[in-house]
């Protein structure tokens, strides 16, 4: 066979390649190599020569330095390298948009020599090729194509690859930081990789990293798209300030001056100025603030002039990107050069329609992700613009300034207005609006500090009590004497620091990003195996007798590559949790940050709750005082019995009384806090909400900061607060110094936890029973205060806490009623079903949240309740005791009489064979009842017996007997496995204690096998390896966390964390910030203060049903994500092995076929996939969030295996009828492919792969447990009419749309190659209705496969098999 040749091939106007343009061309590329071989030269000559110099003078000259790196503020690593541009490399720069240019212009010229001259015939001829008259043939026009696209790939991936500040390393010199001109910047960005479990997937990618940096000699990959790269660069101008004399760059904001001192660049804290302590600050106030140039200011501060110096303008210098850069970064990437790559070899190989779409929806997307940005930019930056002017005190006087010309030390004048920068308040005290920040709608107070402030704070952030931030409003100054000093200006601010974490956050990354970049190398690598596998059969086949040239085999590989890789990938795992980052805020009121972490939600085996304000309503109701019995009034509140003590024994009265206080409780009331009058608000003050309700408790009013008034036996009395001490963390406590006026009397009150003002007063003004009373108040879901007082000497003066805190007189129990939400217990038996782990930590007492779990069922119902303290034991050292009170005493002494624990206990005895006489039952009972004793505890009366029921029996009936409380040290309860069968609370004592001890080899072995379930009741127990805290094997078995401090908190979060549990965090106050923040996922509620600028999700509903939303979200996003996926690859390696199948018959499917496969079926299903909704309800288990997990990777595989042998069955069945005929491949170029589609062939293959197309998006749609039903969703919709109309067009006769998408439901005799004589016989109705059939099936087995084996029995065993061998811990819910 002499074999097919190309018809319209003919001599071309460039036939030698040596015509004129040919030589311009070459003259252009010789000369533009020869120019950049040049440059290249001396560029690397000159750079290592001034490396050397760098290196050898580095000890004599310090101007050499010309590379450096630093750690700044948030420990990443910054480096600078020095660079300028001389005249030849500017020159040489030039060749970037002239070769671009030149590319282009060649490819157009080769798309008009294909298209030139073409036939446009409806429907048959849409211009698919033209008459080449410039090449004359296909083929060489094709061998053009193909070396000028290898041109452009390789030139723009050269592009892209030094974008982003990359270029000056192409273009311009090494050199000295003293003279160069730009600098280029590199920074290690921050990464907050998440996962539930190590992946050895994950650990074998980042050592390739590694190795492949190391190889390459980089510093980073070019990743795009597959995640490979943490660094980024970005190439600053070197600023000059002449005023200053400095020279300085300005990267992400922020500020690094060049220290010509020391060669190199510092960032500098301007605010490190200040550290001197507070008194430094009261003289640079009273010594009339800041100089503003010669000498140094009061206090040896800096002048005005060397302050601006260091820190600038107070501005944010950011500017809004322009439409140009904001396109070159969005088009820029390796994405997008492998789509607009794809759709080049498409122009040319005459899907020239296709492309037109793709390229359309390819470059709106691009747009439409331009302007957002940019929206978003312009947002930002009206944020950081303010037009203010402020009254500050410098060189003595009070002067007005632009608020830009700040400088930290400017000692500022607070009134109302917009906050300019940071302030620390020196004097008086204000009520701020923190709404623009917080989101918290009622105003805030703010004090001037009565104590020391520590000289030295972490990056001089003082306590947020004595802060006003920049960007809030100052509602109302106290008095007209308010003053404040600036501490953080300009991108230093708490605002410009929150900015900055918008601006640039952290790169999260999640299991699956990391592993989707695997994938992607997976996908790579099967695309060029059966590319090359493609070529060589299509060569063998075809390319030899139709003498095709290797392009023509070239392109039908890089279409299949196409469809293997498909360019959706990257964003379906995403889509699914923007739609639910919409739902969250239309539906349920919860406003995410970062939609990312949604997908966390679905993760999460922990929830930690705040107490105050998110488990209970946010206010307190004051319930009253239950006061000590009075003994003796005086003429003031500091001269009665109660204060002075009068020698009798101190007694408790027999009720809380709600009001008809004495004098010395109502002053106390009216003054034990630290409130402001502000007229904005109901109460007519501003503070602690506690404090607001007890004052108003006290019908008293506070007409100024220092001054309240009210009556007490029809008689007005006036106090003045002469002084303050804020509530303090440390010391749980508050105090007052007053001055009663009728009486003349001064003295303290003091106010806090019961606990903690307990021991700073005089032992004979304690009643015997008050400890235990202020316990039984608080288990009963009290929020209990003590408040106490002493009288002050006339010459007594108070300076410090201490001296104020100290010999006090106990007046009684401040109590407040804090009941839960009304929809707290079912939020939390909504999570204990869907196998979350709630747990409480608070600042509260004990016995406080411990009622409060009991009441919302957050301990699990009918277990009791031990709680762990630490205490001093015989010997002095301390030791940590639980024990259990009240009714709990009944639950655990029916555990111990129980058969289920006393057959353990049995066993254990047994296997530990007597050596530990600390395990066996009765010496724990015999510990534990002597520790007691020595407790001193209050004794209870009740029956009890710790012997084995048969041994009871045996001795006969028993009299009731009184026996001690009952103390266990923490091995008792761990080696009996008495935690197994009673809930866990700890203080915060006991917290650290736990953490600072090691855990025995025996107390690991009973614990990893808990966690682990690998130990039965009743069993042996393994092997125990390993050093690690007690803590840290117990926290998963304790529910409360009590009088736990904000630094407490985070390390609660912090320890599930280091489990590998994904842990949630609910808080709704500032001291919740640093967990909520810590947590992987933190929701804060509406009423936090700073909790809502930390947390990525927050809510204004009050109520904790938010998060049981949020997790039933997070599971469907995920669910949802993994769909999506699941859908992208298979369509992927479905349509490559359809691609394969139709290049080795030599046939192709219609371009209508395609359009409707890939348009209205792809995109569209996909996007309906998005829009599932979640289930209703959280189920026992969660999805996965592995790409790699036997669920996924058996889902995708074993429904491409399905599809593709019932792809082989149908083809199989159409080829044996009688009518069959084949298409005659041999009479068509292969090059040619919108004449291979009417035959059988092409008709089976269409409906097989459509129908299988459309109901794998079914398929992966199941799973009703996490989301919604599939057709509940729009996919029903989509699905029904596209199936409904397949079976139409199935079972139709020939019609104008059968003809459409070329189906040869009749005769075809007059479409090449078929003719009159040698044609295709229409496809019977029979048989069609035979290969309907078989589709059928095929859709049956497929969902079979998905809904009976992967989601049902076998599913179940692969994932307990799963957690089995990832050793899954196993939590008590």
């Amino acid at each position: 066979m002499g074999g097919l040749v190309d018809e319209t091939a003919h001599r071309g106007l460039i036939v030698t390649f040596l015509e004129f343009p040919c030589l311009v061309v070459y003259t252009y590329a010789a000369g533009a190599f020869a120019l950049y071989f040049f440059w290249t030269c001396r560029q690397s000559v000159q750079n290592t020569l001034v490396l050397r110099n760098a290196a050898i003078k580095k000890q004599d000259d310090l101007g050499q330095a010309c590379v450096q790196c630093i750690t700044d503020s948030q420990n990443r690593v910054i480096e600078f390298e020095g660079y300028k541009y001389s005249r030849l490399g500017r020159l040489v720069s030039l060749l970037v948009p002239l070769n671009t240019a030149a590319l282009l212009t060649l490819f157009v010229v080769v798309l008009f020599d294909y298209y030139y001259g073409c036939l446009w015939e409806w429907p048959d001829h849409l211009c698919y090729v033209g008459t080449f008259p410039l090449f004359g043939s296909f083929d060489t026009n094709s061998y053009v194509f193909l070396l000028i696209w290898c041109l452009g790939v390789a030139w723009f991936f050269l592009l892209i690859d030094n974008s982003g500040g990359q270029s000056v390393k192409l273009f311009g010199l090494r050199a000295p930081f003293r003279k160069a001109t730009v600098i280029c910047v590199y920074v290690e960005e921050r990464q907050e990789t998440i996962s539930s479990g190590y992946s050895r997937t994950l650990a074998l990618r980042k050592y390739l990293l590694k190795v492949a940096m190391k190889v390459l000699r980089r510093k980073e990959l070019p990743g795009g798209f597959l995640s490979l790269s943490g660094t980024s660069s970005q190439t600053l101008p070197l600023k000059y300030d002449s005023v200053s004399n400095m020279h300085y760059v300005e990267f992400r904001c922020q500020r690094y001056i060049y220290d010509s001192e020391n060669d190199g660049f510092t960032q500098h804290d301007p605010s490190s100025s200040l550290r001197k302590g507070q008194d430094a600050f009261t003289e640079l106030q009273q010594g009339g603030g800041l100089r503003s140039r010669g000498t140094s200011s009061p206090g040896n501060f800096p002048t005005v002039e060397e302050m601006y110096r260091s820190a600038g303008p107070n501005q944010i210098p950011f500017e809004v990107d322009s439409w140009t850069q904001a396109l070159t970064e969005e088009f820029c990437t390796f994405f997008f050069l492998y789509q607009f790559a794809i759709y080049a070899v498409c122009a040319w190989f005459s899907y020239w329609h296709y492309t037109i779409i793709a390229v359309s929806i390819a470059v709106s997307s691009g747009f439409f992700n331009a302007s957002v940005r940019l929206a978003s930019q312009k947002s930002i930056k009206s944020m950081m613009e303010q037009n203010l002017k402020t009254r500050v005190l410098r060189d003595g006087q009070v002067m007005e300034v632009d608020a830009g010309d700040l400088v930290p030390g400017d000692v500022v004048k607070v009134e109302s207005g917009p906050v300019p920068c940071d302030l620390l308040l020196l004097k008086g005290a204000a009520v701020c609006d923190e709404s623009t920040l917080t989101g918290e709608s009622m105003p805030v107070q703010r004090l001037a500090p009565v104590e020391r402030l520590p000289d030295d704070p972490p990056g001089m952030r003082f306590p947020t009590k004595h802060v006003l931030v920049a960007g809030t409003t100052v509602l109302q100054a106290v008095d007209d004497d308010t003053w404040a000093l600036a501490t953080h200006t300009g991108i230093h601010t708490q605002k410009g620091q929150l900015l900055l974490l918008i601006l640039y956050p952290p790169k999260l990354i999640f299991k699956y990003d990391e592993q989707l970049s695997v994938v992607f190398f997976l996908l790579i690598a099967y695309a060029l195996l059966i590319s090359v596998t493609l070529m060589r059969v299509m060569y063998m086949r075809y390319a030899q007798d139709q003498k095709l040239p290797l392009t023509a085999t070239w392109a039908s590989a890089v279409f299949t590559c196409s469809c293997v890789l498909p360019t959706m990938l990257h964003i379906v795992l995403s889509v699914g949790q923007v739609m639910s980052a919409q739902r969250l805020r239309d539906e349920s009121s919860i406003f995410c940050v970062v939609p990312k972490r949604i997908a966390l939600a679905g993760k999460v085996r922990v929830a930690c709750f705040d107490k105050t304000g998110t488990l209970t309503t946010s206010g307190l109701e004051f319930f009253g005082v239950h006061c000590l019995q009075s003994s003796g009034k005086g003429s003031g509140p500091f001269s009665s019995g109660r204060v002075q003590g009068n020698g009798t024994a101190p007694s408790l009265e027999d009720a809380p009384r709600p009001g008809d206080w004495d004098l010395e409780v109502l002053c106390g009331l009216a003054c034990a806090h630290s409130l402001s009058p502000f007229a904005g608000t109901e109460t007519g003050v501003v503070g602690n909400a506690v404090e607001v309700n007890m004052f108003q408790a006290s019908g008293w009013t506070l007409s100024s900061a220092t001054r309240v008034q009210g009556a007490f036996a029809n008689q007005p009395h006036e106090v003045e607060i002469t002084k303050r001490f804020d509530f303090s963390h440390s010391t749980m406590t508050m105090s007052a110094i007053v001055q009663h006026k009728p009486s003349k009397e001064r003295g303290v009150y003091v106010k806090g936890s019961f606990e903690h003002v307990l021991r700073l007063c005089r032992p004979e003004s304690v009643p015997e029973n008050f400890p235990q009373v202020a316990a039984a108040h608080a288990y009963s879901g009290m929020y209990v205060l003590a408040l106490a007082a002493r009288p002050l000497k006339a010459e007594e003066k108070v300076e410090t806490r201490a001296e104020a805190e100290k010999g006090l007189s106990l007046l009684g129990l401040l109590l407040f009623k804090n009941p839960p939400r009304s929809d707290t217990k079912d939020t939390i038996a909504s999570l204990r079903q869907g196998d979350v782990r709630s747990v409480m930590i608070t600042g509260d007492a004990a016995g406080t949240a411990i009622s409060i779990a009991k009441e919302i069922e957050l301990a699990v119902p009918g277990l009791p309740v031990l709680l762990g303290d630490l205490e001093t034991d015989s010997q002095g050292k301390s030791i940590v005791c639980w024990r259990c009170t009240g009714d709990d005493l009944k639950g655990l002494n029916e555990i111990l009489l129980g058969n289920e624990w006393l057959n353990w206990r049995k066993n254990y005895k047994q296997w530990r064979g007597g050596g530990a006489s600390g395990a066996r039952g009765e010496a724990t009972v015999k510990a534990a009842t002597n520790r007691a004793q020595e407790a001193q505890e209050l004794e209870l009366s009740r029956r009890m017996t710790w012997s084995h029921k048969a041994e009871l029996e045996a001795q006969g009936p028993q009299e009731e007997v009184t026996d001690q409380d009952y103390v266990f040290s923490t091995e008792e309860i761990v080696l009996s496995r008495l935690y197994e069968w009673c809930e866990l609370a700890v203080t915060q004592r006991a917290f650290e204690w736990l953490a600072a001890q090691q855990c025995s080899p025996d107390l690991r072995r009973v614990l990893l096998g808990s966690r682990l379930s690998s130990l039965k009741k009743g069993k042996a127990l393994g092997s125990g390896k390993g050093s690690t805290s007690l803590l840290w094997e117990l926290l998963t078995c304790i529910r409360i966390f009590a009088r736990m401090t904000p630094n407490g908190k985070i390390s609660v979060v912090e320890g599930f964390m280091s489990q590998n549990l994904m842990c949630a965090m609910v808080g709704d106050g500032g001291n919740d910030s640093g967990a909520l923040r810590t947590a992987h996922v933190g929701m804060a509620l509406s009423s936090a203060t700073s909790a809502t600028v930390v947390a990525p999700f927050t809510t204004n509903r009050p109520s904790v049903a938010p998060i049981a939303d949020l997790l039933r979200e997070g599971r469907g996003a995920l669910a949802t994500s993994f769909a999506g996926y699941k859908y992208c690859i298979h369509y992927g390696l479905l349509n490559s092995v359809l691609k394969f199948k139709t290049y080795w018959y030599g046939i192709a499917q219609s371009m209508a076929a395609a359009y409707f496969q890939d348009l209205l079926g792809f995109l569209s299903l996909s996007w309906a996939i998005s829009l599932a909704r979640p289930a209703p309800s959280l189920s026992s288990n969660r999805p996965t969030s592995s790409l790699f997990s036997g669920f996924t990777v058996f889902s995708v595989m074993g429904m491409l295996l399905l599809n593709s042998f019932f792809l082989e069955v149908a083809w199989a069945y159409i080829t044996s009828q009688e009518e069959y005929t084949p298409f005659p491949v041999h009479k068509v170029r292969i090059t040619q492919w919108w004449k291979l589609n009417t035959n059988w062939e092409v008709t089976t293959l269409f409906f097989s792969y459509t129908f299988q197309l459309f109901w794998s998006a079914v398929v992966y749609s199941f799973g009703d447990v996490f989301r919604l039903a599939w057709h509940r969703n729009l996919l029903k919709v989509l699905v029904s009419v596209s199936l409904g109309f397949l079976t139409y067009l199935m079972l139709s006769g020939p019609t104008s749309l059968t003809r459409f998408f070329r189906l040869v439901f009749e005769d075809i005799t007059d479409s090449d190659p078929w003719t009159e004589h040698e044609y295709c016989p229409a496809m019977p109705r029979k048989v069609r209705l035979h290969l309907l059939c078989v589709i059928m099936i095929n859709l049956a087995c497929t969902a079979f496969l998905e809904k009976v084996i992967i989601q049902g029995r076998v599913g179940d065993f692969m994932r307990v098999l799963g957690r089995a061998l990832s050793k899954h811990v196993t939590l008590r819910l």
